[in-house]
């Protein structure tokens, strides 16, 4: 082979012949099925590796988004949880103001919101 040619291979401008690949292999003493194989090994592991992380990131963004769901969901669980205790304290007066103080009781001691979501969880699980 000539100095240009093997430049212009080894450059990948140029493919290289069968008859060239087999002379190649032969003056490097190895088995060319094993020069073929090693790239295909080669190839299929970088384009696993390219797989996994595009997955890895993918899945990294998904989780991000869903951490600021439940931050989200979280404020909210506070805001209801506020509007709910104003509107258990007005029934409380109203109760009172009516001379029910076994309802007004009830509103003035109502479990936190926290119980409310553990207990609704077990409902949808069929589990109280």
């Amino acid at each position: 082979m000539q100095q240009q040619t093997i430049l212009t291979i080894e450059k990948g401008t140029r493919p290289l012949k069968l008859d060239e690949f087999a002379v190649m292999a032969d003056v490097l003493r190895i088995d060319p099925g094993s020069l073929v194989d090693a790239t295909d090994e080669r190839t299929a592991a970088l384009a696993k590796l390219r797989a996994t992380e595009a997955a890895i990131a993918r899945c990294d963004r998904e989780r991000e988004s869903h951490r600021q769901e439940i931050e989200r969901l979280d404020q909210e669980i506070e805001n209801q949880e506020l509007l709910r205790r104003e509107a258990s304290q007005r029934l409380v007066v109203v109760f009172e103001a009516e001379g029910r103080p076994d309802l007004a009781t009830i509103y003035a001691n109502l479990e936190p919101g926290a119980n409310l979501i553990k207990t609704w969880k077990k409902i949808r699980r069929g589990q109280h």
